[in-house]
């Protein structure tokens, strides 16, 4: 699985996730930014919904307009008095666009994800490896992983 497998490059809003996405689809979607011609995708966060990726993206979504909201709101204050608790100490100024692939079933949405994570990790603001999904005890399918054993 490689990044060109993946849709996009849409806009991280409500709209755009209106247009491209389907209610109740299993999927793993990238966060991220687009280059000023459109062209190059950086991913910068890697996660998946096991029920409906349309309603996690619109999270994200909300998550970055309450962010850019705060911002304003405390624009006096330097921004690093913010704990970042609230967005998971998540940055959502490095993430205007999306991509996504819809999958078939949970197992395979949590592979996927597991296969960017490690193809991505150390440049992108995950620090944990996906967790499984509720009462599944999957291994990582990357075989020099032994964080889930």
């Amino acid at each position: 699985m490689d990044i060109d497998d993946f849709e996009g490059n849409f806009s991280l809003d409500n709209d755009s996730i209106d247009k491209v996405l389907k209610d109740n689809k299993i999927g793993v979607y990238l966060l991220g930014s687009v280059d000023n011609y459109g062209d190059i995708f950086t991913p910068e966060y890697v996660g998946r919904s096991d029920n409906n990726i349309k309603d996690r993206l619109k999270q994200h979504a909300s998550f970055k307009i309450q962010q850019e909201e705060d911002y304003y709101l405390i624009e006096d204050k330097e921004i690093e008095e913010l704990d970042g608790s609230e967005y998971g100490n998540f940055d959502y100024d490095a993430c205007t666009s999306f991509r996504f692939i819809i999958l078939e079933t949970i197992k395979e949405a949590f592979n996927v994800e597991c296969e960017m994570y490690h193809e991505l990790e150390g440049s992108i603001l995950n620090t944990n490896h996906p967790a499984r999904p509720k009462n599944k005890n999957w291994p990582c399918p990357d075989s020099l992983c032994n964080i889930l054993d």
